[in-house]
């Protein structure tokens, strides 16, 4: 695997979000935890604006913990993506970069 750069694209089909915040669940010690990743959201997905940015952030490695992040002021949006950038914790190229799961949390609103 050894990818690093890589991203994942929610679409949320008929309705559109505004994300207040997030959580990521990290994934057991297998696998190399998320390090460096902005959350991007869009309505057509060719222009992306980036709501969270953590670049060298140590928050998720470790073993199945769970943490919540704020992020910047935004709008409601079709699509939301989190967007891993660079080196992973605990790097190993030949394990691919992972976490448990991904939740959001805001306001909801029919397209």
């Amino acid at each position: 695997c050894g990818q690093t750069d890589f991203w994942i694209c929610f679409d949320f089909k008929n309705i559109e979000i505004e994300i207040y915040n997030y959580s990521i669940k990290s994934y057991n010690s297998r696998f190399n935890h998320l390090k460096n990743w902005v959350i991007e959201i869009s309505n057509d997905q060719v222009n992306w604006e980036k709501i969270d940015e953590h670049l060298n952030c140590e928050d998720l490695n470790e073993s199945l913990i769970t943490k919540t992040f704020q992020v910047d002021q935004n709008h409601f949006s079709r699509y939301c993506r989190l967007h891993h950038i660079g080196e992973t914790c605990n790097y190993d190229s030949s394990r691919c970069p992972g976490f448990r799961c991904i939740e959001f949390y805001g306001k909801l609103k029919s397209a």
